[in-house]
């Protein structure tokens, strides 16, 4: 696991999983399947990139998830910051 986190920000000096990047998350996912914190963060980083992404990778990721309603929610959280961001910006 040392080698994903390699050059990674870190935060009081440990490394903060949230500050991956997702090709990292998906290297850790791929070694541990089981870790749903690293699947979580991994959704939600997707679905802040590409919110049409969200029913297929979810139901995907379903059964790793303890409290799938709360991830759900988290996920559709980025999906809103996601479509804010693209929103233009009103000129006064």
């Amino acid at each position: 696991m040392q080698q994903l986190l390699t050059g990674n920000p870190l935060e009081n000096g440990t490394p903060n999983i949230q500050n991956l990047e997702i090709p990292q998350l998906q290297a850790m996912v791929s070694r541990y399947p089981w870790f749903s914190y690293a699947r979580e963060v991994l959704l939600c980083k997707l679905v802040g990139v590409e919110p049409e992404c969200l029913e297929s990778n979810y139901k995907e990721n379903l059964i790793f998830f303890p409290r799938r309603d709360a991830v759900l929610l988290r996920c559709r959280q980025a999906v809103a910051a996601a479509r804010k961001r693209e929103e233009p910006a009103e000129v006064p």
